[in-house]
């Protein structure tokens, strides 16, 4: 990119980064906004009605590293820090999987599931002694940055939330979240792969994850095209779900079969994945736990619910 010494107006960095991004972004001029916004620290509302503002040489300096970044592919989250997930700022980095909207169907339906269940004990009497305050315990497995963890924290305050995740350095961010809405002394964090390391007093009553879920073809292939390439900078094991992009559903699945405890306390199950994997989804499911009973939440979201 020509470098220049002249001070760009907000109106004429928007033009230019459209320019830059047209050919490498199918979204280039929301992204030159969310870029711009972030490079001078203001809503993107402010960009409209200071169109006229100069930036700052330190402010065009950044603005145009992010260009050239993003036209690499480099997922805007990965640049600027932060991206939005069900109305809040969470903190990001290349440690963790970019949030997605699609996720968000997971938060609203566990959300709803709870709303219904206000008046139903989630736990053996023992263990919830008023079925009026019921105390479900949702686990986010595979939590990641812990955006659905510290969302359900911060949305269903009765519930205790638990959250595991086999790398230690996505753990880190999601207790980072954690902290920045107050959320640390309700969410409970596990370095585990997928259930091993939740405590049988811990037993979940809802589960909800975002597992691995593409395929080893489509990942080896996401550089080819401009609305993938992004997925080459996000960590690996986070996305690989192996040839039919099911092996770790596989394992997961067979965990919830194994753990007696488990079994006893899981009343529902929030699975995001591809919607062409739907079926062979559920039929997987049924071999593990058939007596729960499969629906569709949206395309990306399945639910399964004790008979």
């Amino acid at each position: 990119m020509k470098q220049s010494t002249k001070l760009l107006t907000i109106k004429e960095a928007l033009r230019e980064g459209v320019v830059y991004l047209r050919t490498s972004s199918p979204s280039f001029g929301v992204d030159a906004e969310i870029l711009l916004s972030e490079a001078i620290k203001n809503p993107r509302e402010f960009l409209i009605a200071h169109n006229e503002e100069k930036l700052t040489f330190n402010q065009t300096a950044k603005y145009r590293h992010w260009l050239m970044q993003r036209i690499k592919g480099v997922p805007i989250p990965y640049l600027t820090g932060n991206q939005y997930f069900y109305g809040r700022k969470f903190i990001v980095n290349k440690n963790v999987l970019v949030p997605r909207p699609e996720t968000e169907a997971i938060v609203e339906e566990c959300i709803r599931i709870c709303k219904q269940s206000i008046e139903v004990s989630f736990l053996p009497e023992s263990r919830n002694p008023s079925r009026h305050t019921p105390t479900p315990i949702i686990a986010d497995i595979g939590t990641g940055s812990g955006v659905i963890a510290v969302s359900l924290a911060l949305e269903i305050p009765k519930a205790k939330i638990i959250a595991t995740d086999k790398s230690g350095t996505a753990l880190k961010v999601a207790a980072r979240n954690a902290r920045k809405y107050r959320a640390a002394k309700r969410v409970t964090f596990f370095a585990s792969d997928l259930l091993n390391e939740i405590p049988t007093e811990l037993s979940p009553n809802i589960i909800v994850s975002n597992l691995p879920y593409v395929t080893t073809d489509e990942l080896r292939n996401a550089h080819t095209k401009p609305d993938t390439i992004g997925l080459t900078f996000e960590p690996q094991g986070a996305l690989e779900g192996g040839p039919d992009g099911l092996a770790v559903f596989r394992r997961f699945f067979a965990q919830i079969a194994r753990f007696e405890q488990t079994r006893k306390s899981l009343q529902h199950l929030l699975l995001e994945h591809n919607p062409k994997q739907r079926r062979a989804l559920w039929e997987l499911a049924h071999e593990f736990i058939p007596e729960f009973k499969p629906q569709e939440v949206t395309p990306f979201v399945s639910k399964w619910s004790l008979l």
